[in-house]
């Protein structure tokens, strides 16, 4: 199947160190915007707000970090051409001065991680009533009082600092939002230390594995399948330089990190293998800007086998996976800043909620919802394969010969480019056929 030699003659990438499985693209390849449309955009703060993380919930509310202040934006997105300000969460005392870099969202639940006060790492917030979030408790474990970043899974909450090479673990088990704990949580059910010898930047956790990037020492992986009962387990490791953050294919095959930094922040592949029985992490791929055009990556997540990575000053990237030649494909891209200075610009992105509401936070241009489409791939949902889904999806745009489709989005399995879906189309998707039907 070749889904992707289109889409690298439309980008015009210049590849260069071709055998070293490296690719970079100047910024002339950036613009205009490919195969991203804007859909609703909301800039309404001023001037000197600053946007960071960014993430979402599945009844149409987004979670929207204040970089330079303590205070979390819930947008109503339900209207995706016209996403509103519902409220402004302000983080209560002692935490006031806290900068909010990082959300999460789980059953009802807000967690913030408070950065760079010094007092409270995290903290708990009821957003089952979007327009009254509630403080339900703090958490300040000890060496953990500045959360950079964190992650909630099931029953457990997962805390990176940024300063020191360490991984907190939280069992949430027993947490009651209606009848939460008088105080502050102190303790954690297990500490990982020693991961590198710089400090744990950003962890995810997927399908009984947690993912840490761990700055100058590259990325870790542990086993945490039997979190209640037994402390995470070493898997594998591999080198990098200012990992930044790190998440990976549901399959556990592919890791897809970047490394944040002035000179030229990449974005890299890993392949994860177990040969005779030995976890193996290998770097395959590394993606690049050049310095003087595009300063650094950002964070970046995966959905199926394609990664969104916000990219500062460049906006929003988007890469499929090839498993084959085991490299990062530019498949779409949309540049979200005006700035030109390191570190403005895209800071965070959200694509869990399906290709045409990808969300971006931006520290300038503060908060956009794109559609991604890449035009005859047969990838209607935005995972990077042709599977059941997208074969759904067909039965809707599926039109007469000449007849144009209605929805915008089924030119992705307009194979034939003749602006309609028809039994040509059906037989191309079959014959690109990646996924169960």
């Amino acid at each position: 199947m070749n889904r992707r030699s289109p889409i690298r003659a439309a980008t015009r990438l210049a590849i260069a160190l071709a055998l070293c499985h490296q690719s970079q693209v100047i910024a002339d390849d950036l613009i205009p915007p490919l195969n991203i449309h804007v859909v609703g955009q909301w800039d309404q703060h001023p001037p000197d707000y600053v946007a960071a993380d960014v993430w979402a919930d599945d009844r149409g509310y987004a979670y929207v970090c204040n970089r330079r202040g303590a205070t979390i934006d819930i947008m109503d997105i339900r209207n995706l051409s016209d996403p509103t300000l519902v409220t402004t969460y302000q983080i209560p005392p002692p935490n006031q001065f806290a900068f909010a870099k990082d959300v999460k969202y789980q059953d009802g639940l807000m967690f913030v991680g408070l950065d760079s006060d010094g007092n409270d790492g995290c903290q708990i917030v009821d957003v089952r009533d979007p327009a009254n979030p509630t403080h339900l408790v703090n958490i300040r474990i000890p060496g953990f009082s500045d959360v950079h970043n964190l992650f909630v899974e099931g029953n457990h909450l997962y805390l990176a600092d940024g300063r020191s090479p360490e991984l907190a673990v939280v069992d949430l088990t027993n947490f009651d939002p209606d009848n939460p704990p008088a105080e502050t949580i102190t303790d954690p059910q297990w500490l990982v230390t020693n991961i590198g010898v710089n400090f744990v930047h950003d962890v995810t956790v997927q399908d009984g594995r947690a993912y840490l990037a761990a700055w100058d020492s590259g990325l870790w992986i542990y086993d945490v399948t039997d979190i209640a009962n037994q402390p995470p387990r070493f898997i594998a490791n591999a080198p990098g330089d200012s990992t930044h953050a790190c998440w990976p294919t549901r399959d556990g095959r592919w890791i897809v990190t970047n490394e944040e930094r002035s000179n030229g922040g990449p974005v890299k592949l890993y392949e994860y293998t177990e040969p005779q029985g030995l976890p193996t992490l290998t770097h395959t791929f590394t993606f690049s800007i050049p310095t003087d055009q595009a300063p650094s990556s950002h964070n970046v997540y995966v959905i199926g086998y394609r990664a969104y990575c916000a990219w500062y000053n460049r906006g929003l990237m988007a890469f499929d996976i090839n498993p084959e030649s085991k490299s990062l494909d530019l498949v779409a891209h949309h540049d979200t800043s005006t700035q030109t200075g390191s570190f403005l610009g895209a800071w965070g992105v959200y694509p869990f909620n399906g290709r045409d509401q990808v969300l971006v936070s931006d520290k300038q241009s503060q908060f956009w919802i794109f559609d991604v489409r890449i035009p005859g791939s047969g990838d209607f949902d935005g995972d990077a394969d042709n599977d059941i889904l997208d074969y759904s999806a067909l039965t809707r745009c599926l039109t007469n010969d000449g007849t144009p489709y209605a929805y915008p989005s089924c030119e992705t399995l307009d194979f034939d480019n003749d602006n309609d879906v028809d039994l040509t189309d059906y037989a191309e998707l079959r014959s690109q056929q990646t996924g169960p039907r």
